[in-house]
């Protein structure tokens, strides 16, 4: 059965005034996810980033396997086939904790990122954990729990790659699941849809993809907050 469609609540993050606190905080305690724009990352670094990841994830099978950390799952390299939930279609990178400099740099290293690569893959981490900063201070705000930082939180970097042809084209990537974080920031391709979630009813609800936002997902930690 086809998924039902999701009108999902976007997000100014430059116009925040009153009326986007109360927008957001319904978001969140209602829906569990929405959709930002005016993130402050520029689309030349998007594109130069997923230009990039998908030359890494070129590499041969040994290479890719350097990206070895196993803090948390999926904290490295996740083969396809390598876990129940995962799929012939999909494998992923990992970096552990995108706001520490040493990090970002050791995968660039284990992966003989180019130094062109390198400084995107280090700004583009830099920029995505000031967002992720900001949309949490602003969930914790909208929310009431004021005076609280997040800035000493570990932000996990998840590279993906979805391995599909146009036979296989509606096969599922990942079986349904939460996310444990606090909040799950997914990078948009307007051209690419695939994103479902269950909805109020219980039945899974299709996300339409915007090009150069970014979808929101308040994951397990995010959830007891709320």
């Amino acid at each position: 059965m086809a998924a039902d469609k999701f009108s999902v609540s976007v997000i100014d993050l430059v116009n925040y005034l009153p009326m986007e606190m109360k927008r957001l905080a319904a978001a969140v305690t209602e829906f569990g996810c929405f959709r930002v724009v005016n993130h402050g990352i520029p689309t030349t670094l998007i594109a130069d980033i997923r230009a990039t990841i998908r030359s890494l994830f070129q590499k041969p099978i040994e290479v890719k396997l350097h990206n070895t950390e196993k803090i948390i799952s999926g904290s490295g390299y996740v083969a396809m086939n390598a876990q129940p939930d995962m799929t012939q279609f999909f494998e992923s990178f990992g970096i552990y904790d995108a706001a520490s400099y040493e990090d970002v740099q050791t995968f660039c290293s284990l992966l003989n990122a180019s130094p062109s690569q390198r400084e995107i893959i280090s700004e583009y981490a830099s920029k995505l954990h000031s967002l992720s900063m900001d949309i949490a201070s602003k969930i914790s705000d909208c929310l009431g729990v004021v005076d609280f930082s997040f800035q000493e939180w570990h932000g996990l970097l998840s590279l993906h790659n979805y391995k599909f042809t146009k036979e296989s084209i509606g096969s599922v990537a990942a079986v349904a699941h939460t996310d444990s974080s606090f909040v799950t920031i997914i990078q948009e391709d307007g051209n690419v849809g695939g994103l479902e979630i269950i909805g109020s009813t219980g039945n899974f609800e299709t996300i339409d993809p915007v090009s150069d936002s970014f979808f929101i997902i308040v994951g397990d930690m995010g959830t007891v907050i709320s």
